[in-house]
């Protein structure tokens, strides 16, 4: 966090005075984009996956419908079970029955556990 909030202050212009704020707004963003995920004895590495974001027909909650690997650490394959149970923090309207495939970065580490980071759509330059 401390490399990429440095990142960040490089960014801005020399003297603004909005630096702290526009850094805090920047972390505020990426917590929005993040997930606690729970895997069972996780190995360190980071994958990437695309989820499908569905209506639940049961309930008015938004669920995962499904999740496939793309790259990354062939040892986190087995994570897609855990993807499509994770509460993710996506919203639809309640009515018909809307689909949304984003993109996003599993990462593990042996203490804390595992998070799960959806990409800017913006950010995407192929699907590869």
């Amino acid at each position: 966090m401390d490399r990429a909030r440095e990142r960040l202050l490089r960014l801005l212009p020399p003297g603004s005075a909005d630096r702290s704020h526009n850094i805090e707004i920047a972390s505020e963003l990426s917590q929005m984009r993040t997930t606690q995920v729970s895997i069972p004895a996780p190995r360190a590495g980071s994958a990437e996956f695309f989820l499908i974001f569905a209506n639940n027909e049961k309930n008015p909650a938004v669920v995962v419908e499904d999740s496939k690997f793309i790259k990354g650490s062939e040892q986190l394959k087995f994570a897609e079970a855990a993807l499509r149970s994770a509460k993710f923090n996506v919203s639809f309207p309640a009515d018909g029955q809307p689909r949304l495939l984003r993109r996003g970065i599993l990462f593990c580490s042996a203490q804390p556990g595992c998070s799960f980071t959806l990409l800017n759509p913006e950010d995407l330059s192929s699907i590869n």
